[in-house]
Parts: C-alpha cells; sequence; structure tokens
C-alpha cells in the first residue's frame, strides 16, 4: 500500500507566540527550512549521478588517449554517453532557473497570437528524439486555424513538457496523440498515451514540484518539474492542465485549456474603400 506524506503542506504547531512548537530537546524546527533542506537535498541526489558519469567519462577518455590504437568505437560510445548526462543536466539548470523566472516574474508574457499548430510543431522538434529513441508513434489531429493569445515560447515549453512525459511513461513501441480542439470559449490540447496510467489517487499529486511518479505507483521525491512549469504556464495564460486515466496500466489524457483566440471579424467592404477625404454620409453603390 503507498503511503504520502501528507504533513508537507500542513500549517506546523505554534508555541505561545506563534512560533513553531519545541522539538525534542527543546529545539525549535522551521517547516520552511526543513522543506528547503529536502529540495537541497534532492538536488544534490539528482546532479551527482550525471556528474559521476561526467567523471567516470573523463578518466575513460584520458585511458583512451594514451593507448589509442583500435578504440574508436569505445570512445564515440563515451562521448555520447557524457553528451546524454551533459543534456540531462541542462535539463535539471532550465527548469529550475524557468521555475523561479515564473514565480518571481509574477505573470510576465510576451503576449501574442499565437497559432497552435506552430506551438505543436515547435515542441515536437525539440522532443523528437525521445519518440525515436522509444520507436513510438506519434498521432496529431491538429485544426489549422485554431489560436490563442499568448507566449509562444512559454506555450512550446508546456507542450514540450507534456510530449516529454508522455515519451517517459510510454512503452517502446507506444503511441502518443496530439488532438486540439475548440470548446466554446476555450481551446483544448490534449496528450493521450496508451503508457502506464496513473492511480485516481495521484492524479493531482503529479503536478506537485519535486514528486514523482514510480514505476509501481508509488510517490517518490525528485526533480519533478516539468508538470508542475505546465500547470504554472497555463495559470497565467488563464488557463488550466488536467490528467485523466482509468487507472494504472491503461494509459493517460494530460488536457491544457487555453481561453481561445477568436479569428478578427473582416472589415466591412464599405468601410474598407471609404478613405481619409471620403463623405461618410455619402451614399455608397451596393
Amino acid at each position: 500500500m503507498t503511503r504520502i506524506d501528507t504533513t508537507a503542506g500542513a500549517a506546523p504547531r505554534s508555541g505561545t507566540q506563534g512560533r513553531p512548537a519545541a522539538g525534542p530537546g527543546g529545539i525549535r524546527r522551521d517547516p520552511q527550512a526543513s522543506r528547503r533542506d529536502r529540495v537541497l537535498a534532492l538536488l544534490g541526489h539528482e546532479m551527482r549521478n550525471p556528474l559521476a558519469a561526467l567523471t567516470t567519462g573523463v578518466q575513460v577518455l584520458r585511458e583512451l588517449e594514451r593507448r589509442p590504437e583500435g578504440r574508436e568505437g569505445q570512445r564515440r560510445d563515451v562521448l555520447d554517453m557524457m553528451e546524454h548526462q551533459l543534456g540531462l543536466l541542462q535539463r535539471f539548470v532550465d527548469d529550475l532557473q524557468d521555475a523561479s523566472y515564473l514565480r518571481r516574474a509574477g505573470g510576465t508574457l510576451r503576449r501574442e497570437r499565437v497559432r497552435v499548430a506552430d506551438v505543436v510543431q515547435q515542441a515536437l522538434e525539440s522532443t523528437r528524439t525521445l519518440f525515436l529513441d522509444n520507436r513510438q508513434t506519434v498521432e496529431i489531429s491538429l485544426p489549422a486555424d485554431l489560436a490563442v493569445e499568448g507566449d509562444l515560447q512559454r506555450l512550446v515549453q508546456a507542450v514540450s513538457n507534456l510530449l516529454s512525459n508522455a515519451a517517459r511513461y510510454t512503452p517502446p513501441g507506444g503511441t502518443v496523440t496530439i488532438a486540439a480542439r475548440a470548446e466554446g470559449d476555450e481551446l483544448t490540447l490534449a496528450v493521450r498515451d496508451n503508457g502506464r496510467g496513473i492511480a485516481a489517487d495521484h492524479l493531482e499529486i503529479i503536478f506537485e514540484p519535486f514528486l514523482q511518479l514510480e514505476e509501481g505507483q508509488g510517490i517518490e521525491h525528485g526533480l519533478g518539474l516539468g508538470l508542475a512549469l505546465v500547470r504554472q504556464i497555463a495559470s497565467l495564460h488563464g488557463g488550466r492542465v488536467e490528467a485523466a486515466s482509468a487507472g494504472p496500466g491503461r494509459g493517460a489524457t494530460f488536457t491544457l485549456a487555453l481561453p481561445l483566440c477568436r479569428p478578427a471579424e473582416p472589415q466591412h467592404p464599405a468601410a474598407a474603400r471609404a478613405g481619409p477625404d471620403s463623405d461618410p454620409g455619402a451614399p455608397t453603390s451596393g
């Protein structure tokens, strides 16, 4: 049975003057400091493995440099491994910077009319390698004229995170579907996979930062910032993101909902013909 710690967000017990209650030995513990320490420990843990692999790679390359004969293939393998580990570190740093920026910026976006097809195309370009490596099929259903008013870069980031999440939790040879449509005044973009699925009591938890879903449907602590960033970006655009799943082993659907940007109404022909010197009261030919 999975046990989820629900005390992290609970209000601290207070002493007589609103201070945190004293623990054993009379030591007062600050819950914010405890959370900060846990996050720092997670960062150290998540970054230690890539750094250790890179250190090993450097040592192997130095050894190969002393004995280069017939080892070009091994050298390429080591460089590929190091490139992969550097990519992991880069994503860690990018996610941390983005989370900090979005929190500090307080909703600063570069708003413009953005075609959803352009967002999906750029997001696919940034995640294409994941799907190729896993031999996964991506199916797309996008009306060409759908658009929203928003920040192109941030929307691409949100959809990229949803696609990366789908690729991660879908087995090799699986299928990921991207579908967008207008529903009233909203645009909904759904990323659906036929992968691991999500237990009902985890559908909200997965959007919390620094939490990730284990293969056995447990919750583990880690740099789970991708879905948290999606929720933050959606909120800044006046939208939301939701997760749905029929249960473990039955796939999942993540739906990003944003206010729809309606097409500009066509200008009336008479108004289009009127020049600066025209008489607005003059009759026009039909």
